[in-house]
């Protein structure tokens, strides 16, 4: 199961963001962000190809 962290956290919070990927996440989105990018993250987390996503946002 893949695990993607989404955030509203801004300003000295979002550094918090950075730990993601030591707590399990595969992938970091923060808000805003468009539907179009939840969806990709999803496709590339879910394809043969992805081991870990980046950080998009």
């Amino acid at each position: 199961m893949k695990f993607i962290m989404i955030s509203g956290a801004s300003g000295e919070l979002s550094q918090f963001l950075n730990l993601a990927p030591m707590l399990g996440a595969d992938a970091v989105l923060q808000k805003p962000f468009a539907p179009n990018d939840l969806l990709e993250l999803i496709e590339t987390l879910c394809s043969d190809k992805a081991s870990r996503a980046t950080a998009i946002g």
